[in-house]
């Protein structure tokens, strides 16, 4: 797991790179639980 921050602008870019996963459903679960936790940041920032 890498995760970068970035300047942008008047903020903070946040990059995230995992790789080696063991097959491609690995991979997709992996997806779907960072996709449900930026979700969670974004509520949480933009309130």
């Amino acid at each position: 797991m890498e995760i970068n921050f970035v300047e942008s602008g008047d903020g903070t870019e946040l990059q995230f790179r995992q790789t080696k996963f063991i097959d491609q459903e690995a991979c997709d679960q992996h997806r779907q639980g960072w996709e449900g936790s930026f979700t969670c940041l974004e509520n949480v920032l933009s309130a």
